[in-house]
Parts: C-alpha cells; sequence; structure tokens
C-alpha cells in the first residue's frame, strides 16, 4: 500500500518536473494517511469481542494495542467479554465481584459472558458464571443460540445439570432452525444429555420461533 501511494506521488511530481517535490510531497501524504488511520483506529467501537485475539490483546485483556499504540479498554463489559472468551477464570470473577457489570451485557452478535466461555470451550468460566446466580441463561444470541444449546451440542452434560439446578431454565426455546437443546445434542450424539433435558421436571413447553 505505501509503495503504491509513493508511486502515485512521483507520477505527479515528475509531471510537476521536481523529483524532490514529489518525494517531499509523498512524506506529506503518507504521514496524513498514517494519523488518518490512527484517528480512526482510537474511535473504533469494539462491538465484536470474539475477534479481539493475541496479539492484539495485552496479557490484562484492559488494552489493545495496534502499529505500536495502545487503546485502553476501559468499559467492563467489554473487559468482561473478552475475559470469557479468553478463558480468564481470574478476571472473569474479579469483575463479578466489583458488582459494576451485569452478566447479560452483549457482543455484537449478541453472545453474553456465558455464550462466549462455552463457545470457546472454557467449561469452568461458564461454571463460574452459572454459579453466580445472575446471569440469565435464555439469552439467544444473533444465531438463534442460547447457552444451553451450544453447551449441549459440545456435551457439557456438568454444565447443563448446573444450570437447571441454580438457574431458570427454558430448554424448549429454539434455534433458527427450530431446534431445541435436546435435539441439538441428540444431533451430536449425546443421547444422555438429550435423555436428561427430555425428563427433566422444569421442562417447558417448545417455544416456536416465527
Amino acid at each position: 500500500m505505501k509503495f503504491i501511494v509513493v508511486m502515485i506521488c512521483l507520477l505527479f511530481g515528475s509531471y510537476a518536473g521536481s523529483l524532490q517535490a514529489a518525494t517531499e510531497g509523498c512524506d506529506a501524504v503518507l504521514e496524513q494517511a498514517i494519523a488518518d488511520f490512527a484517528a480512526a483506529w482510537t474511535t473504533i467501537e469494539l462491538e465484536s469481542v470474539g475477534s479481539l485475539l493475541s496479539p492484539r490483546l495485552d496479557e490484562s485483556f484492559s488494552s489493545v494495542s495496534f502499529g505500536g499504540s495502545s487503546i485502553e479498554i476501559t468499559d467492563l463489559k467489554k473487559q468482561l467479554l473478552v475475559s470469557a472468551t479468553r478463558g480468564d477464570l481470574a478476571r472473569v470473577v474479579g469483575l463479578l465481584a466489583t458488582e459494576k457489570v451485569s452478566l447479560n451485557t452483549r457482543d455484537g452478535d449478541g453472545n453474553t459472558a456465558l455464550i462466549l466461555a462455552i463457545q470457546y470451550g472454557h467449561v469452568e468460566v461458564a461454571m463460574a458464571i452459572v454459579t453466580s446466580g445472575k446471569a440469565n441463561i435464555n439469552i439467544v444470541n444473533d444465531a438463534g443460540e442460547t447457552a444451553l444449546m451450544i453447551a449441549a451440542g459440545k456435551g457439557y452434560f456438568p454444565l447443563i445439570k448446573k444450570m437447571l439446578r441454580v438457574a431458570y431454565v427454558m430448554p424448549g426455546i429454539v434455534n433458527n432452525k427450530n431446534q431445541t437443546a435436546s435435539m441439538i445434542a441428540l444431533e451430536h450424539g449425546y443421547e444422555h444429555i438429550a435423555a436428561f433435558l427430555d425428563a427433566s421436571s422444569e421442562y417447558p413447553l417448545t417455544l416456536k420461533r416465527g
């Protein structure tokens, strides 16, 4: 990209009959382009936390770096979502202890910290969130999935049992394919989970979409 900008500047400079002027003009163009990009980056909304993976994030997951510059993630909600995505149990627990962040906050795809933790295989983080009793297990993301559906598809039986034991769960919610958590478990070969969900005394009527 830099080479292309320089070549364009040189061409314009050659028409003007001054190579020195062209070179100076290129420097100015490049400096302005870099400044504009840096300004745009510092105002970016970190909506989709799932895409914020290393090496951009620092070890504390409180800032993101690019091109030698660092941008602080001062929003505790975003720190929670990033930490859940990365499986940082200590930080998630610490953020919960502050009581200043809601577990029901979502990223740009509608995912909560619980959904992200399950999606990325961080069962211990998911367990901690469920055990806190502060998370809405029934939140549906933009893909039509609940935390229970994702856990059922991954075969996380202990987590599923914990969900039904400590929170109000609605396994009858269906995704965009009209599948319940039980159907998803069965589809992935987890017959015992499907049977458990079907037999649960807390199992409500199926809630159809559309």
